[in-house]
């Protein structure tokens, strides 16, 4: 197996170097309240106290792992708050190195050398912009864990596969949305052995982290089930950016509040949305699951193998799927995708679109928040253009795969028909 170039590296060195120094700023003019949060429940760790029973812990368990590790230092006393930030935002940043690392793997095996440099300028190119979400979150580390899963996928490793997917699950819940996508793959390659030991190395891996954590808590031990169940609509949902501009020309009162620990609306509006949005997102999730069966058996009979880059645009379609049609969309979301866009075909249009809603993210939050929850125009029409691209995102990935799949079958069949006269 290939393993990263001296450049590939050096790409990497440069953009953490230049991100240390904004991350300098950023953190101490936006984040003290979110690192905060983590810098708290790493408090409690270190005073002895149990998630979910003695202090309130909103993540599965195995996100007590990110949080915790920077303060593996503090011998003496703990960690005062700049410390505790400054080695978190080292710790995302060696994740984020992790994944560049795994997503030159996975080129380097199939393509060139060159292929695999341009693919990580492209990840720490996609950095940028979206700095605070990869290193003032843990979301980065449940992303590691599941391009992992991705690359045992690919290395016909089922077992391995499954449990680095089932470690992804119990830190952030999310990667659960990929065992249909990965179980697909499994059965359109007829591996059907092979999909039984990728299930059931997902399902222990769960059970194993969870069951201790539930025996110990008891009931309380899904309190973070219920804390996201209790959820209102987030104001920077695709429904929720529509209500703030219907409320801003007033067409409706579309009230808010900080509640939960970010803005939810409060009007009676929202009830009737909350109860379309499950409906919507398990009918969108089933015609991309639709389309992925197809793509997958396409792609399967015409070359006899399903390619990453086929793999990683279902994953990427499905997860934006999940995030438009949510009833939270926080802008830490995007890091779900972050690993799989290199992977996807980079034409005009495709990197026009990431570009797009990575660089609307960031205005959204931090740089307009404030005037946001002011319903000040420009901040409002931001959040909609942004919500609007990655639901065309979406849909521009879907049609374009179906598309390039289809033509790829016929011109293997055009091949075949001429080979066989």
């Amino acid at each position: 197996m290939a393993r990263p170039t001296s450049n590939t590296l050096r790409i990497e060195l440069i953009f953490v170097s230049l991100l240390f120094i904004a991350f300098l700023f950023l953190v101490r003019k936006y984040q003290q309240y979110d690192i905060s949060i983590y810098y708290d429940y790493s408090l409690n760790l270190l005073k002895g106290q149990f998630p979910y029973t003695d202090f309130n812990f909103e993540y599965p368990p195995l996100a007590l792992l990110p949080i915790a590790l920077p303060q593996l230092p503090s011998v003496v006393q703990p960690l005062n708050f700049t410390a505790y930030a400054i080695l978190l935002f080292i710790q995302n940043a060696f994740f984020s190195h992790l994944i560049a690392v795994v997503l030159s793997r996975i080129i380097a095996a199939w393509q060139t050398k060159k292929a695999a440099i341009r693919t990580i300028s492209f990840y720490a190119a996609l950095i940028v912009p979206n700095l605070i979400v990869v290193f003032c979150r843990y979301d980065i580390f449940a992303a590691l864990l599941t391009v992992i899963a991705f690359w045992a996928v690919l290395k016909q490793r089922p077992t391995q596969a499954g449990i680095w997917l089932g470690l992804g699950i119990a830190a952030k819940l999310y990667p659960v949305a990929l065992i249909p996508i990965f179980s697909i793959y499994y059965f359109t390659k007829r591996q059907y052995q092979a999909s039984a030991k990728f299930l059931l190395g997902n399902i222990l891996t769960v059970a194993v982290i969870f069951l201790p954590f539930a025996l110990a808590a008891q009931e309380k031990f899904f309190s973070f089930l219920t804390y996201h169940r209790q959820r209102g609509l987030h104001i920077e949902t695709l429904p929720g950016g529509i209500l703030l501009l219907l409320s801003k020309f007033g067409f409706i009162d579309a009230s808010f509040e900080l509640n939960y620990g970010a803005f939810h609306f409060t009007s009676e509006i929202a009830t009737p949305i909350l109860k379309v949005l499950p409906i919507l997102t398990w009918s969108l999730l089933g015609i991309t699951l639709f389309y992925c069966v197809k793509g997958f058996r396409q792609e399967y009979v015409a070359s006899g193998e399903i390619t990453y880059r086929t793999l990683a645009t279902y994953i990427t379609i499905t997860l934006l799927v999940f995030m438009i049609t949510a009833k939270v969309f926080s802008p830490q979301y995007l890091v779900w995708v972050l690993p799989f866009l290199p992977l996807l075909r980079l034409n005009r249009i495709t990197i026009a679109f990431i570009t797009a809603i990575s660089v609307t993210t960031f205005l959204v939050y931090p740089v307009l928040y404030g005037r946001l929850l002011n319903l000040r125009i420009i901040a409002l029409f931001v959040l909609n253009i942004r919500n609007v691209l990655i639901a065309a995102f979406a849909a521009y990935l879907l049609v374009d795969q179906s598309r390039n799949l289809s033509r790829e079958a016929k011109k293997t069949s055009v091949e075949k028909a001429f080979t066989a006269q």
